[in-house]
């Protein structure tokens, strides 16, 4: 009968070492495990970030091309109006008519202020274009920075938490392997009080 219970007594201690060791090694893996996933996420963020960046650029470029585009068809225009000014005065000069007053002097304004008009609208236009790329870089740099706050904060997060799974796993091996440390004594009294001994305790008692 000693011997079962010292069996008994032997493989209930390997089986709790085992289930210590199990959740130290679970703790450190879990660590592990999401130390892996907050710099994988933060990988990831950084990445949109770059991404971002770099459509903020190509933004601030379009912008950039758009004004000088805009600034260039205007003076082309503005050129244009010149030309059809210039025109109507040979014109009017060719039929003797006086430039400087009446329906000829209307007609040259009118042309003037309808090019100049035109070159205005496309200098509004341009500008209005330009700036809503400006806003596209604005809104891409503002993205970028909020991936990278949230790539170091799921780092952060990562490290707190494989701390805490850590810690967790090494508190669940400690207590498991202090329970080993149980005396074989009270052992046998806690079975002996769930009478799981008790007919082959009496029947020893006897044969002595």
């Amino acid at each position: 009968m000693c011997e079962l219970v010292s069996a008994t007594t032997g493989a209930i201690t390997a089986a709790k070492v085992i289930t210590s060791v199990i959740a130290v090694a679970s703790g450190i893996l879990g660590a592990y495990s999401t130390i892996q996933q907050g710099n994988s996420t933060k990988a990831i963020n950084e990445y949109q970030a770059k991404i971002a960046e770099k459509n903020a650029k190509i933004a601030d470029v379009n912008a950039a091309q758009e004004r000088q585009s805009g600034l260039e068809e205007a003076r082309r225009k503005r050129m244009i109006t010149l030309q059809n000014i210039g025109s109507q005065q040979s014109a009017f000069a060719a039929n003797n008519i006086d430039i400087t007053d009446g329906t000829a002097l209307d007609a040259i304004e009118s042309t003037a202020q309808l090019g100049e008009l035109d070159a205005l609208t496309t200098e509004y236009n341009s500008a209005r274009t330009a700036q809503n790329y400006n806003q596209q870089a604005d809104n891409f740099r503002q993205q970028a920075y909020m991936d990278r706050i949230a790539g170091e904060n799921a780092s952060k997060n990562s490290k707190f938490s494989a701390a805490a799974s850590g810690l967790g796993g090494l508190a669940s091996g400690i207590d498991g392997l202090g329970n080993v440390n149980m005396k074989v004594s009270d052992k046998w009294k806690f079975w002996k009080n769930k009478n799981l001994f008790s007919g082959g305790l009496d029947s020893y008692k006897n044969m002595a």
